[in-house]
């Protein structure tokens, strides 16, 4: 049902639930937070950090509730910092959205980072 992110010495579970999904696509400006990461795809350029962080930052509060923005950065550039990347964080996502219900089972490639 969720996606684990290990940072550091921490483990975060990642989950999309349809509150927090609406909440998001209303902070990406009514665009459908699976475009942002389909834009990679569509147009071969990596989508805007801020999104990209907009996301990480709703799928952190279902199960690590009151995570701030700032916090979601700080956990960013700690991943960042142990070597993960853009690429990592979209597959990472990628698995959020397959298990909130945004994709069928099997047609993302799951990845625990």
């Amino acid at each position: 049902m969720f996606t684990i992110l290990n940072v550091g010495l921490k483990e975060y579970k990642l989950y999309l639930p349809a509150a927090q999904a609406v909440q998001l696509e209303k902070q990406l400006g009514g665009m459908n937070p699976v475009m942002v990461l389909m834009e990679m795809e569509r147009s071969g350029s990596f989508p805007q950090i801020t999104s990209l962080l907009q996301i990480l930052h709703a799928s952190l509060q279902q199960f690590n509730h009151g995570t701030n923005f700032n916090q979601t950065l700080a956990i960013y550039d700690e991943f960042v910092a142990e070597g993960g990347n853009v690429v990592e964080l979209i597959k990472v996502l990628m698995e959020v959205f397959q298990k909130a219900g945004f994709f069928p089972k099997g047609t993302t490639e799951g990845t625990n980072a």
